[in-house]
């Protein structure tokens, strides 16, 4: 009768042992890196400040246009034809729907054949966002802890300058990454899996790391989880903190 009560307790006492076995078993920085996205991920846009930039630099322009495109909507709801400040806003919108990871470079396209005046204020607006709540403790202390993070993004090069030099408190932990190139033909960009491979060749290419790829586009995840990474969707910094303290990293 002694036996079972025996084996029960034997039972119990391993339970504490297999349970910090998973909870504090560390994923070092010899064996993981992070790769970022950038918009909705560690940065939000500042919506205030776009509106302040396109107001202040297009200065009168800024009034036309709008003045333009109210006048312009109103005509082609009454079955009038498109004019070119609706066209410019229809193509953007087609844009953001038939290709939510375009470049800077894509949109400048479409916005220099409207008024190429308007460039250096499309320049500066896409510059115009903000680090998101959380995010840049959060890679400071992954930077601490010695890990090293680089950038996945679908953000153009110049977009991407831009950002660092805006806000090197967030960027100057991340060391390079991947950008596009929307004049490559065919353009590689998440989440394609060509983007993921060409990740992998640059920084992993022996797949010694684990790479750890946060991303708030669910189909880029499904992406990374198909090539070799692991795909965090991001929510917020903390939910995304208890994420990577159950992956082994051992954040505060």
């Amino acid at each position: 009768m002694l036996f079972r009560p025996l084996v029960y307790l034997s039972l119990l006492a391993t339970i504490p042992f297999c349970i910090s076995g998973v909870e504090f078993q560390k994923a070092l920085p010899e064996t993981v890196e992070l790769a970022w996205d950038c918009h909705q991920v560690l940065i939000k846009p500042n919506i205030p400040e776009m509106a302040a930039i396109f107001i202040k630099k297009a200065g009168i322009k800024s009034i036309k246009i709008t003045t333009v495109l109210g006048y312009e909507y109103v005509r082609y709801c009454l079955g009038g034809c498109e004019g070119t400040t609706l066209k410019l806003m229809r193509d953007i919108h087609k844009l953001v729907k038939r290709q939510p990871g375009a470049t800077g470079q894509e949109y400048d396209l479409l916005i220099a054949a409207y008024d190429e005046s308007l460039l250096p204020v499309s320049r500066e607006m896409a510059a115009a966002w903000v680090p998101i709540k959380g995010m840049p403790e959060l890679i400071k202390e992954l930077d601490e802890l010695g890990y090293t993070q680089r950038i996945a993004t679908n953000m153009g090069a110049v977009d991407y300058e831009d950002l660092v030099k805006k806000h090197p408190e967030l960027f100057k932990y991340l060391k390079g990454g991947l950008t596009v190139d929307a004049f490559e033909d065919p353009v590689v960009r998440k989440p394609d899996a060509a983007y993921y491979d060409r990740y992998h060749e640059r920084y992993n290419n022996d797949r010694a790391k684990k790479v750890i790829f946060t991303d708030d586009n669910k189909h880029n995840i499904v992406g990374a989880n198909q090539s070799e990474m692991t795909g965090i969707l991001f929510k917020d910094a903390q939910k995304l903190r208890e994420a990577l303290k159950g992956l082994g990293i051992p954040l505060k």
